[in-house]
């Protein structure tokens, strides 16, 4: 029971830190502070995922908005709000931002590819068709590990079904 008075007594000071206005907390004043910035990175990455997997967004303007996000708004926070000495603090600017980013990309990439189940289904049977017929030309054709490829150039084509153009 002591042990979750003490826990509890230094997530709230954690908190007071992190919300004292123009506090100046420097590495030796507030060394949580770059593992709390990681944390708040991670839940920008988070909250920031699942708005561009619900709202459909797609192409690399969300990668690199979020990209700043998850980089510069906890930046922003330890020099406008915090008054931070951020040169005391070891890679403050960078902590944990490939972390978040991945978080970030797999919500998204999770969200948006269920959104779009029968799109997926019918690329995955066109591939099939596709590796199926090659696998059938290559039965008619010989060995393909290092045999006779028989000589002629009429290997057929493979049919690929029509793909809707899409903006990038």
């Amino acid at each position: 029971n002591n042990n979750n008075n003490n826990n509890n007594n230094n997530i709230m000071s954690l908190f007071k830190k992190l919300a004292a206005w123009n506090s100046k907390p420097t590495y030796a004043t507030f060394p949580e502070l770059q593992d709390v910035i990681i944390w708040i990175r991670m839940l920008l990455g988070i909250f920031y995922g699942l708005h561009l997997g619900l709202s459909h967004t797609k192409g690399g303007v969300g990668v690199l908005f979020g990209l700043n996000v998850v980089t510069f708004l906890p930046v922003l926070y330890c020099n406008t709000y915090l008054g931070a000495d951020t040169d005391s603090y070891p890679n403050l600017t960078f902590a944990g931002v490939h972390n978040s980013l991945a978080l970030l990309l797999l919500i998204w990439i999770y969200l948006y590819t269920s959104e779009y189940a029968d799109d997926e289904s019918q690329m995955a049977s066109a591939f099939a068709m596709i590796a199926n017929n090659l696998a059938s030309d290559s039965s008619d054709m010989g060995d393909i590990t290092g045999g006779d490829m028989g000589g002629d150039d009429t290997t057929g084509s493979v049919p690929v079904p029509p793909v809707e153009e899409q903006e990038f």
